[in-house]
């Protein structure tokens, strides 16, 4: 008797779920398919649910270079013709307090500092492996004072830079236990 029940339960469990649709309804937020034996789960909302969809400004935060109006009364950027205002493979960007800019560009190894006017006040940095050189800047991040680390992952290296583009200091650190280490932040003091 009690191999009979387990043994329709089991059944009803299998048609039930045989007959369950995977076809979206149009009230779902998603919709669920097979093929070739691979679960394909398709979104039909954003989801962050009810919350207004992302957009991009019209009024951009920051300008770099010659500031120019186009036609329709748009604010545009143009750059001199000085590879400071070239980028190739940003690696990251910070706003400062004093409104400037700092941008981290891994194509040429440099940080390039500009004030809130757009304008580029200084460079450092070069492709190598010495003081001041990268081989692959990964992380910017600044200190309470000002200064500014930079982590240069392939050689694991710390560069700090002071507030006014010199070069304060390097500090290499040793893999442990085969694992290299990285940089993901600054501590306030």
């Amino acid at each position: 008797m009690r191999r009979v029940s387990c043994g329709v339960l089991v059944m009803v469990t299998t048609l039930g779920s045989a007959c369950a649709s995977e076809t979206p309804r149009d009230n779902e937020a998603f919709s669920v398919r097979d093929s070739a034996g691979v679960r394909i789960v398709e979104s039909r909302s954003p989801a962050w649910g009810t919350v207004p969809a992302l957009r991009v400004d019209s009024v951009p935060l920051f300008v770099i270079g010659e500031r120019e109006l186009d036609l329709a009364g748009s604010v545009q950027a143009t750059a001199p013709e000085s590879s400071a205002y070239r980028f190739d493979a940003v690696r990251a960007a910070e706003l400062r307090d004093d409104g400037g800019l700092l941008v981290l560009e891994g194509g040429t190894s440099e940080l390039r500092r500009f004030d809130s006017s757009g304008v580029h006040r200084w460079s450092v940095g070069r492709a190598g492996g010495g003081p001041g050189e990268f081989r692959s800047p990964s992380y910017l991040g600044t200190y309470a004072d000002g200064s500014i680390a930079l982590w240069d992952r392939s050689v694991a290296r710390l560069t700090v830079i002071g507030p006014d583009g010199a070069l304060r200091r390097t500090q290499g650190y040793e893999s442990v236990v085969g694992r290299q280490p990285a940089a993901y932040g600054v501590f306030p003091d």
